[in-house]
C-alpha cells in the first residue's frame, strides 16, 4: 500500500472590503439545481484528482489552535470568535449531510500538522505544514494523506488545515474560507477547475465580497450535490435508533457516545442517530436508552 499527499488551496486575491478574486474571473453564474461540485466531473475534466474519502464517513476535527499564540487569524473577532466561526463552517456541513459524514469537535491537546493521528487540526501559520511558504495569493492550504493503491485506495487517513496569517478577514470571509477548506477534508475540488464553474462555496475563490449579495458562506446545493456524490446515506440503518458509531448494532459504547453529546464533549452522535425520544436535543436521558437497548431493555424510541 502506498500513501500519497494531495494538497489543496484556496487560491485568492484579497481585495479592499474583503472581495476575493482571481485572474479570469467568470460570469459567477447561480447553479442549476442538478450541478455538483466535486473531485471528477462526469466528462473527466479532473483526471489527475482522484477521488477520495474517509471510509468512516466521520473524522474528528481540533479548531482550538486559534488561541495559540503562534496561530491566531485576525478574523475581526477574539480568538474565541475565530474558533466559533470555524466549528460553524462544519456545523453548516453537518446540517447538510445527516445521515452521511459527520465532523466531530474535539478539544483535547493534539499535535499540529500530526499526519499521523487521523484528525483534523486547523489553526494560523506563516508557513504550510511541510515548513513551505504560502504562495502569495493563498488564503487556506488543506493538506491531504490517502492510500494511492491496494483494497484500501481512495480512503483518507489524515487531513490539515492552515490559514495564511498574513491575511484579514471579515467574520464572514473566515467562516467561508474555512467551510471552504473543510469541503477539501470531505474530498471535494474546486468545480471551476473541473469544467463547472459556477457561484458555490467550493470554487477557487469567490465572486463576491462578503458583504454583498451572493456572496456564498455556507454550502450551496451545488456542493452538497458533490458530497452526497461520494458520502452514501451510512445511517441510520432502518430500523436501529441510538447507533451513534454506525456500526449497524446498538451496543454500549453508543450509549458512551450519546451520554458525551449530552455533556457537550467530543461524540460520533448526531441528531438523527441519537435523540431517542426525538425531544429535540441529545439529553441524558437518550444515553440511558442508549444504554437500555444495548441491553435488550425495551425503549419508546423515537429518532427524527
Amino acid at each position: 500500500m502506498r500513501l500519497v499527499r494531495r494538497i489543496v488551496v484556496l487560491v485568492m486575491l484579497a481585495l479592499a472590503g474583503g472581495r476575493f478574486a482571481h485572474a479570469g474571473e467568470s460570469e459567477c453564474l447561480d447553479p442549476p439545481a442538478d450541478t455538483f461540485a466535486f473531485i471528477n466531473s462526469e466528462n473527466n475534466a479532473c483526471p489527475d484528482d482522484p477521488e477520495v474519502s474517509w471510509p468512516a464517513a466521520t473524522v474528528i476535527y481540533d479548531c482550538d489552535f486559534f488561541t495559540d499564540d503562534d496561530k491566531g487569524i485576525n478574523c475581526s473577532g477574539d480568538d474565541a470568535t475565530c474558533v466559533n466561526l470555524c466549528r460553524a463552517a462544519t456545523a453548516a456541513w453537518n446540517d447538510d449531510l445527516p445521515g452521511r459524514f459527520t465532523f466531530v469537535n474535539h478539544t483535547d491537546p493534539d499535535e499540529f500538522c500530526d499526519t499521523e493521528d487521523g484528525r483534523v487540526s486547523v489553526g494560523g501559520t506563516g508557513k504550510l505544514c511541510d515548513g513551505c511558504t504560502f504562495g502569495s495569493n493563498v488564503l487556506a492550504v488543506t493538506f491531504s494523506f490517502f492510500f494511492i493503491a491496494g483494497p484500501q485506495a481512495g480512503q483518507l487517513i489524515d487531513a490539515n488545515i492552515t490559514v495564511n496569517q498574513r491575511f484579514s478577514f471579515s467574520q464572514a470571509s473566515f467562516q467561508a474560507t474555512l467551510a471552504h477548506e473543510f469541503g477539501h477534508v470531505l474530498g471535494l475540488s474546486h468545480p471551476d477547475q473541473c469544467g463547472k464553474d459556477f457561484n458555490v462555496l467550493m470554487r477557487s475563490a469567490s465572486c463576491k465580497r462578503s458583504n454583498e449579495a451572493g456572496f456564498v458562506l455556507d454550502p450551496t446545493g451545488a456542493d452538497v450535490n458533490g458530497a452526497e456524490r461520494i458520502y452514501p446515506v451510512v445511517g441510520p440503518t432502518p430500523g436501529i435508533c441510538g447507533d451513534a458509531d454506525l456500526s449497524g448494532a446498538v451496543t454500549v459504547t453508543d450509549g458512551v457516545q450519546t451520554l458525551r453529546a449530552a455533556a457537550e464533549l467530543s461524540s460520533s452522535c448526531t441528531a438523527a442517530r441519537c435523540d431517542v425520544d426525538g425531544s429535540g436535543a441529545i439529553t441524558v436521558s437518550d444515553g440511558v436508552n442508549v444504554l437500555r437497548a444495548a441491553a435488550d431493555l425495551p425503549i419508546d424510541a423515537n429518532c427524527p
